[in-house]
């Protein structure tokens, strides 16, 4: 039986440890987005980890209000994990293209769901740090 190389081996280790350590924040309910602690504002991955864990339990409705990229996200993440845990298979490379697609695609629906105030997070000023400092500065 083949051993993984180290390299996929880091690589399924990272993929395993982020999936568990996102996984456990989200089901505490615990926001880990340093953009909407900082300022309020949800960032482009806002709602993907609830919205993958939404998809994984069969909440079809959670899931697309959380963040419709999720039916992308678990597909492609498990066939990622599978890859790299089979040892002997050549190695997995994205195309740059398929980072730029996935990059627009992010934005874009971010975009678009906080001008028509669809997010599930909304922008939330006054609970993040800079909007806390600032009503801080200003005073009552």
């Amino acid at each position: 039986m083949e051993r993984l190389s180290s390299r996929r081996g880091t690589r399924l280790a990272a993929l395993a440890l982020a999936s568990l350590l996102l996984g456990g924040l989200a089901l505490l309910e615990v926001r880990a987005c340093p953009l909407f602690w900082a300022t309020g504002v949800p960032c482009p991955g806002c709602g993907m980890v609830r919205g993958c864990l939404a998809v994984l339990t069969g909440q079809w409705q959670a899931a697309w209000a959380l963040h419709p990229l999720a039916f992308v996200a678990v597909p492609v993440l498990f066939v990622e994990g599978l890859w790299l845990a089979r040892p002997g298979l050549p190695a997995w490379r994205y195309p740059r293209w398929a980072f730029a697609l996935a990059a627009a695609a992010l934005v874009g629906l971010w975009t678009v769901r906080l001008a028509q105030g669809t997010h599930p997070d909304g922008i939330q000023w006054e609970t993040g740090a800079l909007g806390r400092t600032l009503g801080y500065v200003a005073g009552p």
